[in-house]
């Protein structure tokens, strides 16, 4: 993925921290059926319940 941003002279997305991937397979591991927009989602809405920024920036990370 590297090789081809820096070839076609784009930004490389940020990698996920491993907080965040271990919540988001917790997430999965509870609700399996779940597409990666639910699963994006729920922290979206526990974010804006609390007043904080979205937690997951980069979508991709949960597919």
């Amino acid at each position: 993925m590297t090789a081809a941003a820096d070839a076609l002279g784009i930004a490389r997305p940020p990698l996920a921290d491993a907080e965040q991937v271990a919540d988001i397979r917790a997430r999965v591991a509870d609700l399996p059926t779940d597409g990666y927009r639910r699963v994006h989602a729920l922290p979206r809405r526990e974010a804006e319940k609390t007043g904080r920024a979205d937690p997951i920036q980069n979508a991709s990370i949960v597919s």
